[in-house]
């Protein structure tokens, strides 16, 4: 080695095969340059062992961590780092509470970016994956948003407001606004626990809610949507509940289906043991007997400790009465749950109107020589009857043909305890090319049925029809 000062220089410098070092006469010292410019100019490779301190200001900024692959950088300072390019700008700074900040010197939150409608993209490098950007501005002045970059697709866009937008809505008009293109809203979970659920401001216990319920091990309860009114903590009356049904009647076909809309008030809250049922129905049932069933029809239907009630017809103007406090309603028709039909009218003398008339038909096959019930009439206690039956009957593949006009009168006392009935039979009219069959009217007088009952030949098998007229009126005013 050998120290110089080149002529005419005030420099100092180290020669082995070359200049090494030089230091300046104002301090500055260079390894591998000749002409510092700082306190410490390198031009090369640096190398700070492994137990080494990069210090700054006596703190140390720059060491190896725990391990020889760890860095640690500015663990010695209080304050924050910060990163810098493009002409002196800062572009990342890390404060001292952890919080990270991108175009922004005051990040609020573990990572705060800001800017002009800002952006961060995350991508999925696998063969199908996709790159997504959470964008703010991105489709609107503040409006936070879900990009799909790769299919150049919003999917879920929030306004300034609070209303959100899926499936490429950018500008919802409700709380929740969904452009489905496919299947809309989509829930799934356990059966009846999938529930989408309105709730007054405040309440918590007192809501409504729409849910899919049934049993898949049942083909006959499958399919049940469930609209349901759930009660308020500490009230203690039942649900009501609308259910939507469509369940598979058995394992096949697949024709036999039902779809039931159905209103059904429970009796005993928090159960479904014990309901009433008023249903609205299309049903297909090949196989039924004794003929199949293809219709649309209402049914009342009970469970448990349920009853089967009256179906009436009734007009309402929404007037209520100011001493019960119940509404005003004027029933028009009545279809009994005991199958007994009363039509309201508006006489004027109050122990006439209620009163029935009915015009129905009834049909049947028999194929013996057994009296069978063609039609039957549930008889009410302190009720009138007048009935009259018109019979036609003929043989399949036979000759034999017959015709019967029948006729009653009766009724039923006060309580229920007796049936009387005056000449159940006035008025025959038998026109019949075989003797041995028959139509009479009788009564069932433990169960207080009436009936129009028919009989055929032995081994035969005939077809009857009928038409049938009653007239009935409350007796007991």
């Amino acid at each position: 080695w050998e120290a110089y000062v080149p002529a005419g220089s005030t420099a100092l410098r180290f020669y082995n095969a070359g200049d090494r070092m030089t230091l300046l006469a104002n301090g500055n010292l260079g390894i591998g340059t000749t002409n510092p410019g700082y306190s410490l100019e390198v031009n090369g490779s640096i190398n700070i062992a492994e137990t080494g301190v990069f210090r700054i200001g006596g703190t140390g900024v720059l060491n190896k961590g725990a391990s020889a692959n760890d860095l640690h950088i500015g663990g010695g300072f209080t304050g924050y780092l910060a990163l810098f390019s493009g002409g002196g700008a800062e572009r990342i700074r890390i404060k001292s509470d952890g919080n990270v900040g991108i175009g922004t010197t005051t990040p609020a939150t573990k990572l705060h970016v800001e800017g002009a409608a800002p952006a961060v993209t995350l991508l999925d490098t696998n063969a199908s994956g996709r790159a997504f950007r959470l964008r703010s501005g991105g489709v609107a002045a503040g409006t936070f948003d879900i990009f799909d970059n790769t299919g150049s697709a919003s999917r879920l866009a929030i306004k300034s407001d609070g209303k959100v937008g899926i499936g490429g809505e950018t500008n919802p008009q409700a709380n929740l606004h969904i452009q489905a293109g496919g299947e809309g809203l989509y829930i799934e979970s356990a059966l009846s626990q999938g529930r989408f659920g309105f709730v007054h401001d405040g309440e918590t216990d007192a809501r409504t809610v729409l849910y899919r319920g049934g049993d898949p091990s049942d083909v006959s309860k499958q399919d049940i949507t469930i609209l349901r009114n759930f009660k308020p903590a500490g009230v203690n009356r039942a649900h009501t509940l609308l259910t939507i049904l469509a369940p598979l009647m058995k394992a096949a076909p697949d024709t036999d289906r039902e779809a039931t809309l159905s209103l059904v008030r429970e009796l005993t809250v928090d159960s479904e043991a014990d309901q009433e049922f008023l249903d609205l129905y299309n049903n297909g049932y090949p196989d039924a007997e004794p003929k199949p069933e293809e219709q649309y029809g209402i049914r009342i239907q009970k469970r448990g400790s349920g009853v089967y009630r009256d179906f009436v017809f009734d007009q309402y103007d929404g007037n209520f009465d100011e001493v019960t406090e119940k509404r005003i309603k004027d029933p028009i028709m009545t279809l009994k749950a005991d199958r007994t039909v009363a039509l309201q009218s508006h006489g004027t003398n109050d122990n006439w109107t209620d009163t029935a008339s009915i015009h129905a038909t009834a049909s049947r096959k028999t194929s013996n020589s057994t009296l069978q019930d063609l039609f039957t009439l549930g008889l009410v206690t302190g009720r009138a009857y007048n009935i009259t039956a018109r019979v036609v009957a003929r043989q399949s593949g036979g000759s034999n043909r017959a015709f019967y006009v029948r006729a009653a009168f009766a009724w039923r006392e006060t309580g229920g305890s007796n049936f009387q009935a005056v000449s159940p039979n006035w008025g025959p009219v038998t026109i019949e090319t075989d003797g041995a069959w028959d139509c009479l009217i009788d009564v069932d007088t433990t169960n207080h049925i009436l009936r129009v009952r028919v009989q055929g030949a032995t081994a035969a098998d005939v077809y009857w029809v009928g038409t049938i007229e009653y007239q009935s009126v409350a007796t007991d005013a």
